[in-house]
C-alpha cells in the first residue's frame, strides 16, 4: 500500500531517475572502452633502441684502430697518427671558424710511395649508412686541407667497410664529384666562406688526384702480415739502412 505523500521502498523507481542512472552507467562504460582502446594502441608500440653517443664512439674507435693495424699490416706505412695523440696534424680550419680532423695520418713508404703523407676517414659500417652525405663533406675537408698544408696532403683515403653511392661509384673520385661537393650548401659556406663562391677547378682536380676508396672486409682483415711478420720486414729495414 501506498499512504498518501509517500512512496513505499519498494515501490518501482521513477522513470527520470532510471534514465539518469543508465546515462552515467552508459558514460563510464563508454569511457573505459575508450581508455581501453587507447591503452591497446599505445602499450604495443615498440620503438627501434637508438645507439648511445657512447656506442657510436666505441664502433668507431675500433673501426679506426681496425683501419690502422691494416694499413700497418700492408708493410707499406712508415708512421700513423692517431687522435688524441696526434691531433695537432690530424686537425684543420673551417673556412667560416672552427676545426675538422682526419681520424688518421701517417708517412707511406716504399717506391713511388716512398715518404709520402696521408690522411685518412675511417667508416666501420654494416652498410651504407649516412656516408652517401658525409662522404662529400670529406672531400670538402680535403680540399681546405690541401690548401692549408699542401706539403703534408699526398694522399687522402676513405677506409669503409661497406660500398656507398653505388649508382655514383665511377664518378666518386673525379674532379666533377669533387667541385659538386663543395657546392652542396653546407660545405660551400664552410669550405669557400660564402653562399656564392665556387671551387677552383684545378684545386679540384688536385684533390680529385690524391682521393683513394679502400672498402675493407672483416675477412680481409686476415690477410695482412702478422704483427711478427711485419716485426722482421722491419728488421730487415733497419738492417739495410732503409727504414
Amino acid at each position: 500500500m501506498v499512504s498518501s505523500g509517500h512512496l513505499d521502498r519498494r515501490s518501482p523507481r521513477p522513470r527520470s531517475g532510471l534514465r539518469r542512472e543508465r546515462s552515467h552507467r552508459f558514460g563510464r562504460e563508454y569511457s573505459e572502452a575508450c581508455s581501453s582502446r587507447v591503452r591497446r594502441r599505445i602499450s604495443p608500440t615498440k620503438f627501434r633502441k637508438v645507439p648511445s653517443g657512447e656506442a657510436i664512439h666505441a664502433v668507431g674507435a675500433d673501426g679506426v684502430d681496425r683501419a690502422k693495424r691494416w694499413l700497418e699490416g700492408t708493410s707499406r706505412v712508415y708512421h700513423v697518427w692517431t687522435n688524441p695523440e696526434d691531433e695537432k696534424k690530424l686537425t684543420f680550419s673551417w673556412a667560416t671558424g672552427g676545426t675538422f680532423s682526419f681520424d688518421l695520418g701517417g708517412t707511406l713508404h716504399g717506391a713511388e710511395l716512398h715518404n709520402k703523407n696521408f690522411y685518412a676517414e675511417v667508416k666501420k659500417y654494416k652498410g651504407a649508412g649516412n656516408q652517401g652525405t658525409e662522404y662529400p663533406k670529406y672531400l670538402a675537408k680535403c680540399y681546405l686541407a690541401l690548401q692549408q698544408r699542401p706539403e703534408m696532403c699526398d694522399h687522402f683515403m676513405w677506409i669503409t667497410w661497406a660500398p656507398f653511392s653505388i649508382g655514383k661509384w665511377p664518378s666518386l673520385l673525379t674532379s666533377d664529384y669533387v667541385s659538386q661537393s663543395i657546392l652542396v650548401p653546407a660545405n660551400r659556406m664552410r669550405t669557400l666562406g660564402s653562399a656564392t663562391a665556387t671551387p677552383d677547378p684545378a684545386h679540384c682536380a688536385a684533390v680529385a688526384e690524391r682521393l683513394w676508396l679502400i672498402v675493407l672486409s672483416d675477412k680481409q682483415e686476415v690477410l695482412r702480415l702478422t704483427d711478427d711478420e711485419r716485426g722482421e720486414i722491419l728488421k730487415l729495414r733497419v738492417k739495410g739502412g732503409v727504414g
